[in-house]
């Protein structure tokens, strides 16, 4: 079977500007898709990479050769900046990709110009891709929550790691190719490999950004803007939920209602601006201070309220006395001024309560007699 491999690399350079194209447009009209224009750029330059090389014999060996191999090279190195940013992993290759980019071009030169062996060429320019296809499989699977099309880009990725590690093989038991142009089926068939790649990248890059498009509007839905917390809303479905599994299991939960004391005098001495600031850290701190299987959230302006499963009354005034010094002991800076407020908590325990209205009522009236008191402080009423 003789594949054409200049006919292969035409393909390729159409599609690599085709899809290239694409995703720069999609850019352009959804401006906050991250890492869109670095893969569309380096799907371009990949692309670029193949129509020089395509030229060959047409134009000087130091354009089709040696910059056609670095051009697709740094295409893969620009697409794996842009999964990056999709992927929202920090990039700490920068300084690694200058060297390697200058080793892949002074080599290329050694092997065209100087001492001319395509079967070096060859070896040499896999490796490269070897390193950017195992980055770009680490980078796509970096996380413990991957979606479909994650393990589809990483599989993809993965598959042309094994292939090229087969080439490299290959290649240096394969008897002195004259030319790549006239080189045999293993290189046709990497080419054929490297024009599925835009299609992967943009359909699994597609598909990721509509899986986090809906994750948003999710978070949108269930959490408070300012604070982070979850909102009211889904606060009340957990709520409900967390009853209908204690009445079926047996396993009490509790509830605590907090309030932080004097909140309007916060707003009215130092502004709106300051008292957002006292929100937010007010809630990273107490956020901080349950477990992972509690919730807590913003259900009104100043007020916050904790469900807390699998727990005893003990145990539960422990919690709130917890919360209430670490809140006390919090001292908040925001606009050259510190401030220090305290919170007030009412708590009650599920298993006196045959509905959620009634723990909402009692944890309330809590709330309203430790305020009474003198605020600053934890009532439990059973």
């Amino acid at each position: 079977m003789v594949l054409d491999i200049r006919t292969l690399l035409f393909l390729t350079i159409f599609y690599s500007l085709f899809i290239g194209v694409i995703l720069l447009l999609f850019k352009v009209k959804y401006d906050r898709t991250d890492g869109y224009l670095k893969i569309g750029v380096g799907i371009l330059t990949f692309g670029l990479g193949y129509l020089l090389f395509s030229l060959n014999g047409m134009l000087p060996d130091v354009l089709t050769i040696v910059f056609a191999n670095w051009f697709i090279i740094a295409g893969m190195m620009i697409i794996s900046y842009g999964l990056s940013e999709l992927y929202n992993v920090k990039n700490k290759w920068i300084r690694i990709d200058i060297v390697l980019m200058a080793i892949l071009f002074l080599g290329y030169v050694y092997y065209t110009l100087i001492n001319v062996n395509v079967n070096y060429r060859i070896i040499f320019v896999s490796v490269f891709e070897l390193i950017y296809f195992l980055r770009i499989s680490k980078i796509v699977i970096n996380k413990k929550n991957n979606t479909v099309p994650d393990y589809i880009n990483a599989s993809y990725f993965i598959m042309l790691s094994i292939f090229v590690l087969i080439r490299i093989i290959f290649t240096l038991q394969e008897n002195q190719i004259a030319s790549f142009l006239e080189s045999g089926f293993v290189h046709a068939i990497s080419i054929i490999i490297y024009q599925i790649m835009p299609f992967v990248l943009t359909i699994s890059c597609f598909w990721k950004n509509n899986i986090l498009a809906e994750e948003k509007l999710l978070r949108m839905a269930t959490t408070d803007p300012l604070t982070g917390l979850t909102n009211r809303r889904r606060y009340m479905d957990i709520l409900h939920n967390e009853k209908e599994r204690e009445n079926r299991y047996g396993n009490a939960f509790g509830l605590l209602m907090i309030d932080i004391d004097h909140f309007k005098m916060v707003n009215d001495t130092y502004g709106h601006t300051v008292g957002d600031i006292v929100l937010k850290d007010v809630s990273r701190k107490m956020e901080a201070n349950i477990r992972e299987c509690d919730t807590i959230a913003r259900i009104g302006g100043e007020e916050f309220s904790a469900l807390v499963t699998n727990t005893s009354q003990n145990e539960l005034l422990d919690l709130a006395e917890r919360l209430r010094v670490s809140v006390e002991q919090l001292y908040i800076k925001a606009n050259n001024k510190v401030v220090n407020v305290t919170i007030s908590v009412g708590v009650t325990l599920s298993k006196n309560d045959k509905t959620v209205s009634s723990m909402l009522i009692k944890s309330d009236e809590a709330l309203y007699e430790a305020k009474s008191d003198g605020r600053n402080r934890v009532i439990y009423k059973g």
